[in-house]
């Protein structure tokens, strides 16, 4: 968890020893857990077998568990606060170097399979590294696609509320079929964002 009630707005870590910690958790644990990722993997490669599974609230309530929200949060902020580290807190050239290798391996790590919630702060996450980081020559070239990538998150979310909703009223709320609009649509937004990031020299 991030300490010392620490948001992404806040202006760095607290200090270059909080910063090489999250730094050495990140080393450690690059991504998402092996088990979560294969576990979301296999709805995604197995969404219609099981979406047919008696038991669709049960099935719904294990999915929950998988990975919990506040993860993902302390995964999000910590590498905002990471990027700002670079250019506030006295570090070495090394540290620096260490901190550019994680955010590397964070946009590199495919392990958002099947959830929109991480998939969106991993690109968030590029937009804040080619805002204030990335020192590409394309550079003024990807900044407007990595915010036209984060508005299509936002206006195709806004898109999907009235079938969900219809969904819902329909008895769906606790089966996969609820999320299977969700689903689809991860797959086309994961795409843009691989061919995003794709332009990137890292």
């Amino acid at each position: 968890m991030v300490k010392g009630g620490l948001t992404r707005e806040s202006p760095s870590h607290i200090s270059a020893e909080q910063s090489l910690e999250a730094v050495k958790l990140f080393e450690k644990y690059p991504g998402r857990s092996r088990e979560a990722a294969r576990a979301w993997a296999y709805l995604v490669e197995n969404q219609d077998a099981l979406a047919k599974v008696p038991e669709q609230s049960a099935l719904v309530e294990q999915l929950s568990r998988i990975e919990p929200a506040c993860e993902q949060y302390s995964y999000s902020t910590h590498l905002t606060l990471l990027m700002k580290d670079i250019s506030v807190l006295p570090l070495s050239q090394k540290e620096k170097k260490r901190i550019l290798t994680v955010l590397r391996n964070h946009f590199n790590d495919q392990n958002t399979d099947g959830q929109l919630s991480p998939l969106r702060m991993k690109a968030n996450a590029l937009k804040e590294y080619l805002d204030s980081v990335y020192d590409g020559d394309n550079k003024e070239a990807l900044k407007p696609k990595a915010a036209a990538l984060l508005a299509e998150f936002e206006s195709a979310r806004e898109a999907l509320k009235p079938e969900m909703l219809a969904l819902g009223a329909a008895g769906k709320g606790a089966t996969l079929d609820y999320w299977a609009p969700e689903l689809k649509l991860w797959k086309r937004l994961h795409e843009s964002y691989r061919t995003l990031l794709a332009e990137l020299v890292f």
